[in-house]
């Protein structure tokens, strides 16, 4: 669970890591809402929040909107594995195009411990 943003420049910006580990579908739903009431508070900008959907169809929205009902949710597929899909952040990463907007210790180690051919 991560607060992004995207600049006027095309730079995109990690805000925060809320991510939790260990909880059930209510408890990180909860996260996300918390997450988003944080980001909103603190950028006075109504969040999006990109949900994959592949494993639980329309019962992720519906987890999310039980949690708040005002989210603003955004279901997409991932057509492919967490090593293609990483490429292009990596590329932008690598570009300069993505910043860390603070130290996220374990976030950090999670993206540096993807290998190319989706291992860890």
């Amino acid at each position: 669970i991560v607060t992004c943003a995207e600049l006027g420049d095309g730079t995109a910006l990690v805000l925060a890591d809320h991510s939790v580990g260990g909880r059930g579908a209510e408890g990180w739903a909860r996260a996300v809402a918390d997450a988003a009431l944080i980001a909103e508070a603190s950028w006075r900008v109504p969040p999006l929040i990109v949900a994959e959907k592949n494993q639980g169809g329309q019962m992720v929205t519906a987890v999310l909107r039980a949690a708040d009902a005002s989210l603003k949710v955004k279901g997409v597929t991932a057509s492919a594995g967490k090593a293609a899909r990483a490429t292009p952040v990596a590329m932008l990463f690598a570009a300069g195009r993505v910043k860390l907007a603070g130290e996220f210790a374990e976030l950090e180690a999670e993206l540096r411990g993807f290998t190319s051919d989706g291992g860890w």
